[in-house]
């Protein structure tokens, strides 16, 4: 999927994926651990209508919906799953993005899926496709102006009844007003590229992943088996550019680009769902961006 990336000051465009990647490797190469390092924003797939892009069909199989913001994507995921869909969540009779452990444990899932149904091997690359994407999810994460404090909010109601028309860069909601975990960006390594250990620890991908240190030991295992060095960053907005109670989007980028976990997502980019298929007898058409 191409994609246009913006610092958080917003003043410098990252064009492609290899301005993107020599961008996160000089951050890299300066890893100081100072928890409000300036970070990179994933923004937007570079097309300009709604679309659906399908992945290779085995069990598990999986769907993409792409839009040009998060309340487009909405709309598009509620008009492409009729409510009361049985193969994908719903939340107050609307079908809800996948949450982040959701959409990474579908990583895992295909990932482990070794065979196509009719019994012939699948290819390494094509194990890995999902790996290889960027998804934005209905995982939460919710600003204190001018403080350390933040909360990731697993299953987000707010953003997932959004309206389609909602094209503004953050939800602005009552700091406290909404369950979650609590956070301190001062506790655990953010904006710097971790050893799998230090992501194992971490407590923001912990919360992501809902408490489940299993299954975020088995996602960290295939990343770190995947790709090399120090991965899987988590990136937040510095707290000296929140000055109101933010509400966002988490996302979960590339693998090519290290897959790291960004808190900073503006809602009025491009957004990408990740969707299951409600059977594996179905023929999906594309493949992996």
């Amino acid at each position: 999927m191409n994609s246009v990336i913006l610092d958080l000051t917003g003043t410098r465009k990252l064009t492609s994926q290899e301005e993107f990647q020599k961008y996160l490797d000089s951050i890299a190469a300066q890893q100081s651990g100072t928890p409000d390092s300036t970070t990179p924003q994933a923004e937007t797939p570079d097309s300009t209508t709604p679309s659906i892009a399908e992945s290779s069909s085995f069990e598990g199989d999986s769907r993409f919906i792409e839009a040009n913001n998060y309340g487009l994507a909405l709309q598009e995921l509620r008009a492409t799953l009729p409510q009361g869909n049985a193969f994908h969540p719903l939340v107050s009779g609307l079908p809800r993005p996948l949450t982040i452990k959701e959409t990474l444990l579908s990583c895992i899932e295909n990932f482990n899926t070794s065979h196509n149904p009719d019994g012939t091997e699948r290819s390494l690359k094509d194990r890995k496709r999902l790996f290889l994407d960027y998804f934005d999810t209905c995982t939460g994460i919710h600003y204190n102006p001018n403080t350390d404090k933040f909360i990731i909010i697993p299953c987000c109601d707010r953003l997932i009844t959004l309206d389609s028309s909602f094209s503004e860069e953050f939800v602005n909601v009552p700091y406290g007003t909404l369950p979650g975990v609590e956070l301190d960006r001062t506790k655990s390594k953010y904006g710097s590229f971790l050893t799998k250990q230090e992501v194992l620890q971490h407590k923001g991908w912990l919360a992501l992943f809902e408490n489940d240190a299993v299954l975020l030991k088995e996602y960290a295992d295939l990343v770190f088996s995947l790709n090399k060095g120090n991965l899987m960053a988590f990136w937040l907005k510095p707290k000296t550019n929140v000055t109101s109670p933010e509400l966002r989007a988490v996302c979960v980028y590339s693998l090519s680009n290290s897959s790291p976990a960004f808190g900073s997502y503006d809602l009025s980019s491009n957004a990408c769902f990740l969707l299951k298929s409600p059977s594996s007898s179905q023929k999906f058409l594309g493949g992996a961006k």
